[in-house]
């Protein structure tokens, strides 16, 4: 039954053209391998998440604390930015994802923890996770527990010179129409801090 659902979902994506997978003037780290803890079906592996192509997505088997990692050159990260199904789908599962970078030598930096929520209406669910421009050559988004790990495409950039500047002027990114940029991530504007 989850099998045909996500059938669904990717037949919608197939007609939606307009997911902007840029981040303002921040450049992107070519994402050079990416694998991933499993996969539900051979088309839908970590590669999957990074084709740009709003039709695919990579989806792992049920299992405990699944994960994507992906390496690449030696970068100063800034943002990993996470795209997932839109309009009430599968946003369960990314939910607590955590975000972790490391170095060639194995020194880590836990970047921060997705959270997520119901969307109502057609918005895309874009996760903007801070890494503050650490250096690292690999990224890992994992789950805890038993869980599908679920996502549409994964982007990995560069840290942006004065880019808190320029979210706080220009309103913070490109979060989805029923997001707002706060606390450093796309979240809905009642889970942000500071009395929203």
């Amino acid at each position: 039954m989850k099998y045909f659902l996500l059938i669904i979902v990717g037949s919608v994506f197939a007609n939606k053209k307009d997911i902007d997978f840029s981040n303002g003037d921040c450049k992107e780290i070519k994402i050079e391998k990416a694998t991933m803890s499993s996969e539900w079906d051979e088309k839908m592996g970590a590669e999957m998440a990074l084709d740009e192509d709003p039709a695919t997505f990579c989806h792992s088997k049920l299992e405990k604390n699944p994960w994507f990692m992906a390496s690449f050159k030696k970068s100063e990260v800034g943002d990993v930015v996470i795209y997932n199904a839109y309009h009430s789908c599968c946003y369960e599962q990314l939910d607590r994802a955590t975000v972790t970078i490391s170095d060639s030598v194995g020194n880590k930096h836990k970047c921060g923890v997705v959270q997520t929520e119901p969307i109502d209406d057609n918005s895309d669910q874009i996760y903007f996770i801070d890494c503050k421009g650490h250096t690292a050559t690999s990224m890992k988004i994992e789950l805890p527990g038993e869980r599908y790990l679920h996502m549409l495409e994964v982007k990995v950039f560069k840290k942006c010179e004065k880019k808190e500047e320029k979210d706080k002027k220009q309103g913070g990114g490109k979060c989805g129409a029923a997001l707002t940029f706060c606390d450093g991530a796309c979240k809905h504007i009642h889970m942000c801090s500071g009395g929203h």
